[in-house]
């Protein structure tokens, strides 16, 4: 992997490769984030790495999920989500989206794919479903967050989807 890193997400991205997402150099908490982004792909029979657009700001102790050729990450300690358009050929953009009707003191968890639908869990418990009003938009604005299961008294849920 070009950039040496720990505490960072790996997406699989059907029939382009793994994308590799976030991270810092050391762990802790209050170490400084990476916001790089890069793909390893298949080429006959080897494997190469690609430098890849970057997100829009650092994610440490990443996660993320790919859906609708979409891939999402975020991060622990934080209140947004990093969306990348997965187009062909192209390295897309960004875009952050934040979680504007969660409680500010709720930091993100964990993330899957579920029913095809994007979920996410906070910290203390809450699990939401991600709606988008407009389904091609890449606007921040077209995506709204519903909280759809309240877990009481359990802290620290991980979401996961089996099939």
């Amino acid at each position: 992997m070009p950039t040496a890193r720990r505490a960072c997400a790996a997406i699989n991205i059907p029939n382009v490769g793994i994308l590799v997402v976030g991270g810092s150099k050391k762990i802790s908490l209050d170490s400084e984030g990476l916001s790089t982004c890069e793909l390893l792909i298949k080429k006959g029979i080897d494997w190469k790495w690609e430098q890849y657009t970057s997100m829009q700001h650092s994610r440490v102790f990443a996660r993320g999920v790919y859906h609708n050729e979409r891939a999402y990450v975020i991060s622990l300690n934080d209140f947004s989500v990093d969306m990348l358009t997965i187009q062909p050929g192209a390295h897309g953009q960004w875009t952050l989206i934040p979680v504007r009707n969660s409680p500010q003191d709720e930091y993100l968890w964990s993330m899957a794919v579920s029913e095809d639908q994007v979920m996410l869990s906070t910290r203390d418990g809450n699990i939401y479903r991600m709606e988008l009003k407009e389904p091609e938009a890449r606007n921040p604005n077209a995506v709204e967050w519903v909280n759809t299961v309240a877990i009481i008294d359990f802290q620290q849920p991980t979401i996961l989807a089996l099939k």
